[in-house]
C-alpha cells in the first residue's frame, strides 16, 4: 500500500492480482453511496493496481493517533458500517469485500461521513474481518468513557459468537447505557458508577481486570520518577561548559509565522502537535483553506518530524508536496507552508 498526491488530488494505492469482473464494474458505477470508496483499476508495469481517491479525507488509525475512540466516535463508524454494508448489499455487490481495517476507513474532514474502501476478491469475511477490527479497538477505546467501554465489550462479545449480524450490532447502539445509582439510605459509602453484576458473565470481568491492569501501569510510571535531594548538581561533578552558541545551533521547536496574516509563532507542544483550524488543534490556524487536522509533528530523540495529515490543500516542506502518510525530519531554518500560511522551522 502506497499513497500518491498531487496539487488536487490524493490516492491510496493497492496492489492486485486479479481484474475486477466486468459485472461487478458495472454494479459500482451505479452505486453512488456516500461512504462507499470504489477503486479505479490501473495497469502499471503489467500489475494491476487499485487507485482510491482520499482527497481531504484522514484514515482512522491517524486519527486515533492523537484521539481516543469515544462513544460518539464508535457510534459514528457503526452506523457507517451498517450503512455501507445495506448499500452494497442493494445493488448485489459483495458487502463482505468492504475492508474494515482502521487504515482503510476514513473519516471526512468538516462532516459526520465515514467511509469504507471496496475491495474486490477480498478473501476474509465481513465477521472475521470486524472480529479483528474490535480486538484492536478494544485497546484504543477512551476508558473514561464507560457508554463507550460497554459498548465495545458487548460489540466484541457479539463478533465472537456464531450468530453475526449487522442488523444486530445496528440494534445493539440504541441500547440504553444509563449509569446507576443506589438509594442513598440504602448505601452510606460511594457506589461505582455502573453496578457490577454477575450475570455478566466473563466479559465484565475482563472489563475488571482490564481497568485494574491499566491503573496499576499508571502507577508504575509515575512512580519512576524519584526525587532525591542529596544529589550533587551537576556543574560540580565536573562537567564540561556548554557554549551558547552550540544551544543555538539546536531546534528550538518553533513555528515561527512568516506570512502576511498577522499570525502568531507557534511552539510545538505538546508531542504530538496537531495542527489545523479546529480550535481544538495545538496549533490553531484560523483559515478557510486549512483543514480542521491539517497536519501533526512528532519527535523522536532530538529530530522533529512532520507530516501531512490529508489535507485538502497540501503542506509543502522545502518546497516538496507530502504524500499522506510520510514522515519527514524537519531541519532548523526549514520553510513549511500549510496550504499558503508560511512558517520557519526554528
Amino acid at each position: 500500500m502506497k499513497y500518491v498526491r498531487n496539487l488536487m488530488t490524493s490516492y491510496m494505492v493497492v496492489d492486485q492480482q486479479e481484474e475486477i469482473a466486468d459485472w461487478e464494474k458495472e454494479m459500482m458505477g451505479h452505486c453512488h453511496h456516500p461512504g462507499i470508496l470504489f477503486p479505479e483499476s490501473v495497469k502499471e508495469n503489467g500489475s494491476i493496481q487499485y487507485w482510491y481517491q482520499i482527497s481531504g479525507k484522514q484514515a482512522l488509525d491517524s486519527f486515533l493517533e492523537s484521539h481516543r475512540m469515544d462513544y460518539g466516535m464508535l457510534e459514528r463508524v457503526l452506523t457507517g458500517i451498517y450503512e455501507a454494508v445495506s448499500a452494497t448489499e442493494s445493488y448485489l455487490l459483495n458487502s463482505h469485500a468492504l475492508l474494515l481495517r482502521s487504515d482503510c476507513i476514513f473519516l471526512e474532514g468538516g462532516s459526520e461521513r465515514v467511509w469504507f474502501c471496496y475491495y474486490p476478491n477480498r478473501e476474509k469475511t465481513l465477521p472475521q474481518m470486524f472480529r479483528e477490527w474490535m480486538e484492536g479497538i478494544l485497546m484504543q477505546i477512551d476508558h473514561q468513557d464507560e457508554a463507550a467501554v460497554e459498548l465495545a465489550y458487548q460489540l466484541y462479545q457479539q463478533s465472537v459468537g456464531t450468530e453475526f449480524s449487522i442488523q444486530k450490532l445496528w440494534s445493539m447502539l440504541h441500547i440504553s447505557y444509563e449509569i446507576e445509582e443506589a438509594p442513598i439510605e440504602e448505601e452510606p459509602e460511594p457506589l461505582p458508577k455502573i453496578q457490577r453484576k454477575k450475570e455478566m458473565g466473563i466479559w465484565e470481568n475482563i472489563k475488571e481486570i482490564w481497568k485494574r491492569k491499566f491503573a496499576k501501569e499508571k502507577r508504575s510510571v509515575e512512580e519512576e520518577f524519584v526525587f532525591e535531594p542529596d544529589q550533587e548538581p551537576e556543574w560540580k561533578e565536573g562537567k564540561p561548559t556548554v557554549l551558547l552558541s552550540e544551544i543555538d545551533d539546536k531546534p528550538k521547536g518553533v513555528l515561527q509565522y512568516e506570512g502576511s496574516g498577522g499570525l502568531p509563532d507557534l511552539r510545538i507542544d505538546p508531542i504530538p502537535f496537531l495542527i489545523g483550524s479546529d480550535t481544538a488543534c495545538d496549533g490553531m490556524i484560523p483559515s478557510a483553506i486549512i483543514s480542521r487536522n491539517h497536519a501533526q509533528i512528532t519527535k523522536k530523540g532530538d529530530l522533529f518530524f512532520i507530516e501531512d495529515l490529508n489535507s485538502a490543500n497540501g503542506t509543502f516542506v522545502g518546497g516538496e508536496l507530502l504524500n499522506y502518510k510520510t514522515k519527514v525530519s524537519l531541519e532548523k531554518n526549514e520553510v513549511i507552508v500549510f496550504a499558503n500560511e508560511k512558517f520557519r522551522f526554528i
